[in-house]
């Protein structure tokens, strides 16, 4: 199957690809970690989101949200959470940063 799969257009320096991977971006910052997946044309999972441990609570994750956002501006962005994550994904709905929470 084939998807147009756009490349991030800001925050590339976080990105990296992993080896043969297509359509795959981990996103790094040195403080959160995400992995962003093409699962169609314009469409991107965000999965294994990690803020460590002694920076949470402190806006890491949403920044990291909000850069992948801007990386993907065009993008139809999903994911599918824990019942104890919710209510920071469905914060990361209301503020426009990611589309849909699937479950």
């Amino acid at each position: 199957m084939s998807y147009i799969m756009e490349p991030p257009i800001k925050h590339i320096e976080h990105y990296t690809t992993p080896h043969e991977a297509v359509g795959v971006y981990h996103y790094r910052d040195g403080v959160s970690v995400a992995r962003c997946k093409y699962t169609a044309t314009n469409r991107i999972y965000i999965s294994n989101v990690f803020v460590y441990t002694p920076m949470r609570g402190k806006g890491y994750g949403c920044r990291m949200v909000k850069r992948i956002r801007e990386s993907f501006p065009s993008a139809h962005i999903w994911v599918e959470v824990t019942e104890s994550s919710r209510p920071f994904w469905v914060k990361m709905n209301a503020e426009g940063y990611i589309d849909e929470i699937k479950n």
